[in-house]
């Protein structure tokens, strides 16, 4: 009889360590990457301005340009933009090679390019903190240079457990609680 509480008791053992490292941990990461950009006084749309601007993606990027975006914030002179999600709709990234940039498209293809921020390797995006020149294009926007600081780093995404592992922490526990009550009831027939 003291075989079987002792068989419970590890089987619910086995049953929790395997709950805990089921799902603990962190998945793919995504990186955040801010900035800001203070413009002088040659740039009309932000002629003296502040800009700062951050936003998620994931570290591998699947199509280029991208949407793959999220909790993208932006601000000028301190003032952030109402959903600044919806206003800019994409991101396109650019290799060393090609100036090391990367450009914020909004909803009327008018951009903010960033220079000098080598993020792109291949698809991937390289982690750093970059000094960087930045300009403004758009239809009805004069174009205007201003200087800043970007910078690109690693934020790790911790998943939630999964049903099936509460189930089998459950189980562990009830394994347990069934091995306890077992050896107090051969310690009472003693």
């Amino acid at each position: 009889m003291a075989t079987n509480s002792v068989s419970s008791a590890w089987a619910g053992v086995a049953l929790l360590a395997l709950a805990c490292s089921a799902n603990g941990g962190a998945r793919a990461g995504e990186l955040e990457i801010s900035g800001s950009v203070a413009y002088g006084p040659d740039t009309p749309v932000f002629s003296n301005r502040n800009i700062a601007f951050s936003f998620q993606i994931p570290d591998t990027i699947v199509s280029n340009p991208t949407s793959d975006v999220s909790n993208f914030h932006f601000s000028v002179d301190g003032v952030a933009l109402p959903d600044a999600g919806s206003y800019f709709t994409k991101v396109e990234f650019w290799s060393a090679a090609s100036a090391g940039m990367f450009t914020l498209f909004d909803t009327d293809n008018d951009t903010i390019d960033i220079y000098g921020a080598q993020v792109l390797n291949g698809l991937t995006l390289s982690t750093g903190a970059y000094v960087v020149a930045a300009d403004v294009n758009a239809s009805n926007w004069p174009a205007g240079m201003g200087s800043g600081d970007v910078t690109i780093q690693t934020i790790p995404v911790v998943s939630a457990p999964e049903a099936s592992t509460w189930l089998m922490l459950l189980a562990g526990f009830a394994g347990l609680g069934l091995a306890a009550r077992r050896a107090a009831g051969l310690r009472s027939a003693r």
